[in-house]
């Protein structure tokens, strides 16, 4: 647990290769995070992402292929390209109100996501954002435009629902 006081993990990644480390809980001041801290935390099982945070460092969880659990708060509006990417032992993403855009290849290879819920402000999903996901269900909300290519790539969908406010999918 990280104390409040903490509001900068400046240009040294702080827990880079800590494979010991199961759980982290970011201060709520924390206002910079070198994007790689995070890099090679094998068994790192959850970590918080600060409510105070309008972005994501884009390499903060490289490696980390033991995380199961993230909420991304709803001062977020863009998932970052390739955020998760390869994290497969991720189960459970909760995408709080405000999400706007997921990036290419944001969720690619998070093997056991199974499921996740869209804001009604999602607009854009970038190309193989959910590639080699186990996602079988998906909805989507009224406000969604574009679908990027191979975005549900070796998924196991079984049904998906595209409202008709998309306009393009694929290349468009």
């Amino acid at each position: 647990i990280m104390p409040d006081s903490v509001t900068d993990i400046g240009t040294n990644p702080a827990f880079v290769n800590c494979t010991g480390l199961k759980e982290l809980r970011l201060s709520d001041n924390l206002a910079k995070f070198n994007s790689n801290s995070l890099n090679g935390c094998t068994n790192l099982e959850k970590v918080n992402i600060p409510a105070c945070w309008t972005e994501i460092p884009s390499g903060m969880f490289f490696g980390c292929v033991g995380l199961k659990e993230l909420t991304i708060p709803g001062n977020i509006q863009v998932i970052p390209n390739g955020l998760l990417k390869g994290c497969r032992g991720l189960e459970t993403v909760t995408i709080e109100s405000g999400v706007e855009v997921i990036g290419n290849e944001a969720f690619s290879g998070c093997k056991n996501l199974e499921n996740i819920e869209f804001t009604k402000e999602l607009k854009i999903i970038g190309n193989n954002a959910f590639e080699g996901t186990d996602i079988r269900y998906i909805t989507f909300q009224k406000k969604l435009e574009h679908i990027g290519k191979e975005a549900f790539k070796d998924c196991k969908l079984g049904v998906i629902i595209i409202p008709s406010t998309v306009t393009t999918i694929g290349n468009g």
